[in-house]
């Protein structure tokens, strides 16, 4: 038993229905790790979403990042999954010092507007394109995300290090209805 997606299919009398069901998934890295200075290399870190069917397909996803760094415009962070790879922001708010917030494509505020970055991660902002997260529409939720942090500046300029970082969103899948 099998659940055919696409358009509406004349159904017979007995044959399966199916429901489009939305579930929730999440995954989380509380590691914290320094940031290597620019010329050193990037912090990569990867967390596993496991738990909604494997045709589960990301419907939304939000990052929440927690970012200490004397000099946040040194910073390009993006997120890859599924071979996707989502620009989250690249060298914003000039010397800002940390970041902690919910990136999330359909916030009201950018995350070029660099007032009240740091702190409690109950804003939402826009990655810097507007569209970063976008690109995990429509793949599956399950797997793995990895999140890269390269500092692009003068060698030993600024520093700092990641605090943690989730990944939380929804996706969508059929289900065979009794």
């Amino acid at each position: 038993s099998f659940c055919v997606s696409g358009p509406s299919i004349p159904r017979c009398p007995g044959q399966p229905v199916c429901a489009a069901v939305i579930a929730d998934f999440s995954a989380t890295s509380t590691t914290v790790a320094p940031i290597p200075n620019a010329g050193t290399g990037q912090l990569v870190q990867t967390v596993t979403v496991t738990g909604p069917p494997a045709d589960c397909r990301v419907t939304d996803v939000d990052l929440r990042l927690d970012l200490s760094h004397s000099v946040m415009s040194e910073l390009d962070v993006s997120l890859s999954h599924a071979s996707a790879t989502g620009e989250m922001f690249t060298d914003i708010c000039a010397s800002a010092a940390g970041f902690q917030q919910i990136l999330d494509d359909d916030a009201a505020t950018h995350v070029t507007a660099c007032t009240s970055l740091s702190g409690a991660p109950a804003t939402r902002r826009k990655t810097e394109s507007g569209t970063g997260l976008n690109v995990f529409n429509g793949r599956p939720a399950n797997g793995v995300w990895t999140l890269q942090v390269l500092d692009d500046f003068l060698p030993g300029l600024g520093s700092g290090s990641i605090n943690g970082w989730s990944v939380a969103g929804t996706c969508r899948y059929r289900q065979l209805v009794p």
